[in-house]
């Protein structure tokens, strides 16, 4: 039975990594969600943090980082906490692409770890192979949905493990 599992989770990956290279021009050149995380960065970064929410530099810094993206007519808008924005700020140093690419690395970071919390959490899991718990989470299409888009939803996870 573990095998099957285990086979069904790499050729899911198998799946999915076929998929992102479809989409991965568009992820490079800025149509992912991320684009409004770097956008806050940005911002921040600018020292303009009293206009987080001002829709109009918003979609003037998305167009200068993301000049190919012309499937919006306005930004795509930062509608998180202001305290959030603070997690994008070392990002914003990088350009828009390299700043994805470490998030998602941050983001797959954050996946290992609470795919291993979860194991002391979750009683079944106890006699379950790390690495099979490990690549059930990674062929979860939500989590691969997260991954192509730069989301932040995996920080959120974190925090619920955290909490006791």
């Amino acid at each position: 039975m573990r095998r099957v599992l285990f086979l069904g989770a790499i050729a899911m990956l198998l799946a999915y990594t076929v998929m992102a290279y479809h989409f991965w021009d568009q992820v490079r050149n800025g149509y992912s969600d991320f684009i409004s995380f770097y956008t806050a960065g940005q911002i921040l970064q600018r020292d303009e943090a009293e206009k987080l929410y001002d829709l109009n530099l918003q979609y003037e810094i998305q167009r200068e980082h993301a000049p190919g993206v012309n499937i919006r007519a306005g930004a795509l808008p930062f509608v998180r906490p202001p305290f959030e924005a603070w997690l994008f700020l070392p990002l914003a140093k990088l350009d828009y692409f390299s700043a994805f690419l470490l998030w998602d690395l941050l983001t797959i970071a954050l996946l290992i770890a609470t795919s291993v919390m979860a194991r002391s959490h979750i009683p079944g899991l106890n006699g379950v192979p790390a690495i099979l718990t490990v690549l059930a989470m990674f062929s979860y299409y939500p989590v691969f949905l997260t991954l192509l888009q730069g989301q932040d939803s995996v920080v959120l996870l974190l925090v619920f493990f955290l909490t006791p």
